[in-house]
């Protein structure tokens, strides 16, 4: 072997060396020094778009990509990594038709199915997502990643059906995972699947378990990371949550989501305080805004100029939650009794499974525009075509937000509104609407954007009209103090409070309802907490969400008053509450 070729092979395996350590970046600049003597060695692109391609970095990973395929067309691993890029990109469509040329070679390789299931399901064609992944197993049965897409499509497929079919699709969907832990038992994807499924099933301790094997198995992956933080979160752990999501954004800096993943979790906890949350959000619009940003004079001037009479203002309105959600509560009352005059409306809806509630949203506003599954890109260019001046954020950083477009200034003035309780962090949002107990005078220190205070409050908050009456009260009921937050919410300083409460009133007890407060790994450590504070666990009470919307309301009627969190309060529960006639005690 030649110097040059040895140094090459050297480079080679010290990126395989750093990517083994987690190390991609460096992995992926020995990968460049390769190339930097041998531009078009094809077995090094591919291995550099692979890295690029974990790091999160589809944009860079296909050019590279199509070097190889522009040498070697029918190469099936670059195929099925350019699938995967386009998928990563937003730009489905393409990735279909690359990855479906893929999958029909007699020498496809397994990841094409894979990214090509991914697809289907991100469509929400989950019977298509299925079939293509049944088809992988068959040909691939020692395949334990595949296994685990397997078994996550026919858990979301059982969503979509009801009765004994659904039971079925997700019996068989557990059991495809724990196949594919079986086969392969350091497969991270495979536990990482298996946490998912444990998790959506209400099984916070099993999920937690199956996402810390997927870390152990491979440390530099971020998807079992996030998740993991997610289900700490909902469990409760506020502190671990925000250790575990910000391990995740370091790992894929260049990520966005992972990002807002972090700043959601520090939300919820007691340990943050806002000085530091401020600036984590601040640094949040520093890293990612790159559109034109406005002084507070500019911003006023702007809107105040929008405003003019004989002449509507087009308002768009971005949100992944134009559904049966607690956002949806407050908007429709919002929408349906809007200046037409005054505000043309067009809400641009990432919603991957409409609902009644979707139909009944849509039929208030004149424009509609699907967006879900489609990238950045192109919804920057289609509220840009629609000439939208003022855009409305309805997310902030929760789940399915799309503060990457607001982050390139897609309308001339911008909003974050209801969904989210904190500033984005982006300089290029220009107004929060918010009131004066949100906010209150001095609070300007803590947003990016300028504040618009709403007289008398900034919700809209319509009762259910078909929640039932409160039942009487049972006078040999003791006092019963309640909260029906999430578990994410109830902090150590939450749980001195309620726990002070108790104990000043002698016999009184405590009723919980939250999604995962019958697992042991939420209800020991809360129940471990309270006896910690001189409060008897037996005074507690603990209970599952209740899906049904009437159910739910009906168990204000076992609750006397209803105490909040703290420092991220109930929004959507307090108002039920107060509309179920059940006072709210809350610490400002």
């Amino acid at each position: 072997m030649s110097g040059l070729g040895a140094r090459q092979e050297a480079l080679r395996r010290e990126a395989a060396a750093l990517e083994a350590m987690g190390d991609l970046e460096g992995a992926a600049q020995a990968l460049e020094r390769v190339l930097r003597h041998d531009p078009m060695h094809s077995s090094t692109l591919g291995s550099l778009a692979a890295a690029r391609l974990r790091q999160g970095r589809a944009a860079d990973a296909e050019p590279l990509l199509r070097r190889v395929l522009a040498r070697r067309p029918a190469d099936p691993a670059a195929l099925s990594n350019l699938g995967v890029a386009l998928r990563m990109l937003g730009r489905l469509d393409e990735a279909v038709a690359v990855l479906e040329g893929a999958v029909a070679r007699p020498d496809a390789v397994v990841e094409g199915f894979d990214s090509l299931g991914a697809i289907r399901s991100l469509r929400g064609e989950a019977d298509a997502a299925v079939a293509v992944l049944r088809e992988a197993v068959r040909r691939f049965p020692r395949a334990a990643p595949t296994w685990a897409n397997l078994g996550l499509a026919l858990h979301r497929a059982s969503t979509t059906v009801q009765g004994g079919a659904s039971a079925r699709l997700a019996e068989e969907g557990a059991a495809a995972c724990r196949h594919a832990v079986e086969v392969d038992p350091s497969c991270a994807s495979a536990w990482n699947n298996l946490g998912s499924i444990e998790r959506d099933r209400g099984r916070a301790g099993g999920s937690v378990a199956a996402y810390r094997r997927a870390i152990a198995a491979d440390p530099s992956a971020v998807e079992p990371r996030t998740n993991l933080a997610g289900v700490l979160r909902e469990s409760g752990r506020a502190t671990e949550a925000v250790a575990e999501a910000e391990q995740a954004a370091t790992r894929a800096p260049h990520r966005m989501v992972l990002h807002s993943n972090h700043l959601y979790a520090m939300n919820f906890s007691d340990a943050v305080g806002e000085d530091r949350l401020f600036e984590a959000h601040a640094a949040f619009g520093r890293r990612f805004g790159t559109g034109e940003v406005f002084s507070e004079e500019d911003r006023r001037a702007r809107l105040r100029e929008l405003f003019r009479p004989g002449r509507p203002v087009r308002l768009g309105l971005v949100s992944a939650d134009l559904r049966r959600h607690s956002v949806a509560s407050f908007l429709e009352p919002l929408l349906e009794h809007l200046d037409r005059g005054a505000l043309e409306v067009t809400c641009y809806a990432d919603v991957p499974h409409p609902d009644e509630v979707t139909r009944r949203l849509r039929s208030l506003v004149p424009s509609w525009r699907e967006i879900h599954a489609r990238p950045d890109d192109e919804v920057l260019a289609m509220i840009r075509a629609d000439s939208i001046e003022i855009l409305v954020d309805l997310a902030g950083h929760t789940a399915g937000n799309r503060l990457g477009v607001f982050a390139r200034r897609a309308a001339p003035v911008q909003v974050s509104y209801l969904g989210y309780p904190n500033t984005t962090g982006l300089p290029q949002v220009d107004f929060r609407l918010v009131d004066d107990r949100t906010d209150p005078p001095g609070s300007e220190r803590l947003a990016v954007e300028t504040l618009l205070r709403v007289p008398g409050g900034f919700l809209c908050f319509r009762p259910d009209p078909d929640r039932p009456a409160r039942a009487p009260r049972d006078p040999r009921r003791p006092i019963t103090f309640g909260s029906f937050n999430s578990a994410a919410k109830i902090t150590p300083t939450t749980i001195d409070l309620w726990a002070s409460v108790l104990r000043r009133v002698p016999g009184s007890r405590l009723l919980l309802k939250a999604r995962g407060l019958e697992d042991p790994f939420v209800a020991d450590p809360l129940r471990a907490a309270f006896a910690a504070r001189e409060v008897d666990p037996a005074r507690l009470e603990l209970r599952d969400r209740v899906p049904d919307p009437r159910g739910h309301l009906a168990a204000y009627s076992e609750v006397d008053v209803a105490l909040d969190t703290f420092p991220y309060h109930g929004t959507t529960t307090t108002c039920e509450a107060l509309s179920m006639g059940v006072p709210v005690v809350s610490r400002a």
